[in-house]
């Protein structure tokens, strides 16, 4: 489902790209085209555009975050963005923001308070009631609507002239509450995040609000989890970035608590630009990882002949480096990791009272290294990588011959301005002998790991293919997008997902079906089998920003506007993270129990969406 809430205007020849802000123009009789603005003084020569074949002509430009005013030089003759409605000055120039990682944010909106010109406040409120399949009077089947079966949230936005900004969410869940057998009132504080923003810095503040990214090529700090969310679910904690410190570019500085496991994050990101290339130093430290209590001395220290036990945690320290050459239609980038894990005791027994005590033991150590090429040719985006990792244990904790696991995985990927696009990538584990189960997601990658690949995490090597294609024609929307998990071609155990979407505007009101369909296959898991379930929506606009949805079978959007719903659902039945690590024999049964109820369920929802 779209998201029918307007909150911005979207620019065709403005957009974001990984290597900066891209800014197009299209006049198949212009000769040449300069980009001119405010961040590089106007100047008519210093950014000319590229040209293609069919009269557009494009430029990508780094730019901090910031408001940009901008026109092109067409032909020797200024000309604004034709594509951007938005012209601020006597000269009409174009104006357009910029936030994090090169994001266009929307036009700055006048004031809607009567307090200040520059405050801005907007509430988003989205919600739903659920009625399902129950016996009725007289033994007859029928829908009604549960009362926990209700799901509110309220997004409160304050903006201060793009400087200081607000935003928090209240939510109101019944199911929540009754899962947890409280008869409080269902309303919380669920997520907040503060950012400050100056021409040399960013500061932010947040609560379980998953807006954090690091710049590193690693990854440390975004593409985090399954959903490759950015950083900051379940998490609290501060960020401050430097625009320019002493001789860098750039620096990035991060803490966090975990809000549920009490483990503190500490992040560091400093860059340097010399021309094309760009230097950086990346540092991520762990505290308080795999908290246990009463464990036995992994050296087996005695006290008075009697095994001492301790209460333990692990501490994870990564150094890296990287480099990267940015030649404007092809990046490549290289880097590398170092690290370890070591087993900290903070209290040891006597009898059955703990007492401080400071004790270590280093676990493992850890090397990553990574090779990337990313290529821009017109509207396609092509990319290829190279990611090894390799975690080596100390012979305390891992039986004899059986010291280390790596992996290898190669990857490659190809998009076409978003219409259609492909993704592949092959892992390769080699491990000299049977590694314990567990230490296997200490590996990065394995903590980013997708529902399809979940059955295949126990084989030496796996295939993963990915195509996707999308088309729209007025008020025709059509999608399909396939995973496919195998261990090789033709060959069991394999994964298959598919997904066909449909939308069509009738006027006014919106129509949608989906189908999905999941097949697994492995005989270590016992399942051969196919799940099917559907979805289908009505939504009708009641107001300029509100909207009404009636829909049947589960809908696969949840509050956040965010495609993981369904998935959110299998984890709500028992198939997450935690059920691969400690019991994967049983992954089998639940993911059968799961993916049966999902396409059982087929109750009504009514919706409501309301911006103002």
């Amino acid at each position: 489902m779209q998201n029918f809430i307007i909150l911005a205007l979207i620019f065709q020849g403005v957009s974001s790209t990984p290597q900066g802000v891209k800014f197009e123009y299209y006049n198949p009789q212009a000769k040449a085209v300069y980009l001119a603005g405010d961040f590089n003084n106007w100047s008519t020569t210093s950014h000319p555009m590229r040209r293609e074949s069919d009269g557009t002509f494009w430029i990508v430009v780094k730019l901090a975050p910031g408001k940009y005013e901008y026109k092109f030089v067409v032909d020797g003759q200024w000309t604004a963005d034709p594509d951007n409605p938005v012209t601020v000055g006597v000269y009409g120039n174009s104006l357009v923001r910029v936030g994090e990682n090169y994001a266009v944010l929307p036009p700055e909106m006048a004031t809607n308070t009567p307090v200040s010109s520059i405050v801005n406040f907007n509430i988003d409120a989205r919600g739903y009631l659920k009625a399902d399949r129950d016996s009725i009077e007289g033994g007859r089947a029928g829908y009604r609507v549960f009362d926990y079966m209700q799901d509110v949230k309220i997004d409160m936005d304050a903006n201060l002239e793009d400087k200081a900004d607000l935003w928090v969410r209240i939510r109101y869940n019944t199911k929540i509450y009754r899962e947890q057998q409280t008869q409080l009132i269902p309303l919380k504080f669920e997520r907040g995040f503060f950012s400050l923003s100056g021409e040399a810095f960013n500061f932010y503040a947040f609560y379980n609000a998953d807006r954090i990214t690091g710049d590193d090529p690693f990854s440390l700090l975004k593409e985090v989890g399954e959903f490759r969310r950015d950083f900051g679910e379940d998490e609290q904690g501060v960020m401050l970035t430097l625009h320019r410190f002493l001789v860098f570019d750039g620096v990035q500085l991060g803490y966090s608590n975990h809000v549920f496991q009490d483990r503190d994050l500490f992040y560091a990101n400093v860059g340097k630009k010399f021309g094309k290339l760009n230097l950086g130093v990346v540092y991520r430290g762990q505290r308080g990882l795999e908290k246990m209590y009463r464990v036995p001395s992994p050296d087996s220290l005695k006290s008075n002949d009697t095994l001492l036990f301790f209460n333990t945690y692990e501490n994870e320290h990564l150094y890296g480096g990287y480099l990267s050459f940015d030649a404007k239609r092809f990046v490549v980038t290289t880097g590398g990791l170092l690290g370890k894990r070591i087993l900290e005791a903070g209290e040891k027994y006597i009898g059955d009272t703990p007492y401080p005590i400071h004790l270590n033991w280093e676990k493992s150590r850890i090397i990553k290294g990574l090779l990337s090429v990313k290529g821009f040719m017109g509207k396609w985006i092509n990319s290829a990588w190279v990611n090894y990792e390799k975690h080596y244990y100390d012979n305390l904790f891992v039986k004899d011959g059986s010291q280390f696991f790596k992996y290898w995985r190669l990857g490659y990927s190809s998009s076409y301005n978003g219409y259609f696009g492909i993704s592949f990538k092959y892992t390769i584990l080699k491990t000299d002998s049977f590694m314990n189960w567990k230490y296997l997601f200490e590996d990065l990658e394995n903590q980013r790991l997708e529902y399809g690949e979940f059955p295949l995490i126990s084989y030496p090597h796996y295939l993963t293919f990915s195509p996707y294609i999308k088309y729209r024609f007025k008020g025709l929307g059509f999608k399909y997008e396939m995973k496919w998990n195998a261990y090789a071609i033709n060959q069991k155990p394999y994964t298959l997902e598919n997904l066909l979407h449909v939308d069509l505007k009738v006027w006014k009101p919106i129509l949608t079906y989906e189908l999905r369909t999941y097949t697994v296959k492995s005989s270590l898991l016992g399942l051969a089998k196919t799940y099917v379930d559907h979805f289908a929506e009505v939504a009708y606009p009641i107001g300029k920003n509100a909207l009404l949805s009636l829909n049947y079978g589960y809908m696969p959007w949840n509050l956040e506007d965010e495609y993981f719903a369904r998935r959110e659902y299998l984890i709500e039945q028992g198939v997450d993270y935690s059920l691969l690590i400690n019991n994967f024999r049983g992954l089998g049964t639940f993911l059968d129990l799961a993916e049966t109820a999902l396409t059982k369920e087929r109750g009504i929802q009514l919706w409501l969406k309301i911006a103002f």
